[in-house]
């Protein structure tokens, strides 16, 4: 299995990507700024995207071609979403809706966090 990561800095991913490794899954980490972690695997692959560029997230698909998707990108603190309520629903809505096409056209499972 291929298995495509969204958020992949944050606390949950980090944990769900060791797992994944362990049980010999190829992982393609994604985050829209640098990976903070130090993962030396040859079945690992970090990228940098932004999931709320449909064209970024196409490439990603097309050269990678994961079989599923665990999206776990987005603005999780309410008090963020209720300043910033663009930005919020930028992400956590149409990013959510551009991964789920994505994952419809190339046959993925998705799933969320």
């Amino acid at each position: 299995m291929k298995i495509l990561i969204t958020g992949a800095n944050g606390f949950l991913p980090y944990y769900l990507i060791e797992q994944l490794l362990q049980k010999q899954y190829t992982v393609i980490a994604t985050a829209i700024n640098a990976y903070r972690g130090k993962i030396d695997n040859p079945l690992f692959t970090y990228m940098q995207m932004d999931f709320t560029n449909a064209n970024e997230v196409n490439a990603v698909l097309n050269e990678f071609k994961p079989t599923h998707i665990v999206h776990a990108g987005a603005i999780s603190k309410p008090d963020v979403c209720e300043e910033n309520k663009s930005l919020a629903d930028k992400i956590n809505i149409e990013g959510t809706n551009i991964l789920l096409d994505a994952a419809q056209k190339n046959n993925c499972k998705i799933y969320f966090y």
